[in-house]
């Protein structure tokens, strides 16, 4: 005879229920928490919900504020943002999308990466790992940047636009540096 058993600790529970002889019936359950996912995971929220929120594509260095660019638009800000490194490094996605274009153009590698109605381009790369109309995920490893032996640093350029080429100011949309917040390898210049 299977009996059942009610837990009730507000936790999803595993219960299994074992077939023993009439004798000795038993009832046994695991009653170790099955994972729950909710919206909190921050790769599920839209792209535009995590304004101020996104990593750093590479794990340490220094975040080189630019010019601010006057180009008779609304426009005053860079819309590059440079990321330096003393030694080469990893680049990661900053968030989970497409591989539209991996290209170079004048010895500049870039990847291109559609995120929902959002690009995010990777340039100055010296290697990829990933290929046009693939998937990644956010913190994905898609290539590195290399330290040139003339060169006393390594440097990522990254840019955000919109589908309808509307370019974003990427120092909104990336999670403040060290020197605003703890916990971090990177600082500002």
């Amino acid at each position: 005879m299977k009996k059942k058993a009610l837990i009730s600790t507000g936790l999803p529970v595993l219960v299994l229920l074992v077939s023993c002889s009439k004798s000795d019936q038993v009832m046994q359950h695991a009653s170790t928490p099955l994972p729950i996912v909710a919206a909190v995971i921050p790769n599920t929220l839209s792209f535009e919900a995590r304004i101020g929120t996104l990593a750093y594509p590479i794990e340490s260095g220094e975040v080189v504020v630019s010019e601010n660019v006057e180009d008779g638009t609304s426009r005053n800000y860079s819309p590059n943002l440079l990321l330096h490194s003393v030694k080469s490094a990893v680049v990661k996605a900053a968030a989970a999308g497409e591989v539209v274009e991996v290209y170079n153009v004048d010895e500049i590698l870039t990847v291109l990466v559609k995120t929902e109605d959002y690009y995010l381009s990777y340039a100055n790369m010296d290697q990829t790992l990933v290929k046009k109309g693939e998937t990644v995920i956010m913190g994905q490893e898609i290539g590195s940047i290399h330290k040139k032996s003339d060169e006393k640093l390594a440097e990522l350029e990254v840019s955000l636009f919109k589908k309808d080429g509307q370019w974003l100011d990427p120092n909104q949309w990336f999670a403040k540096p060290a020197t605003q917040r703890e916990n971090s390898t990177f600082t500002k210049s």
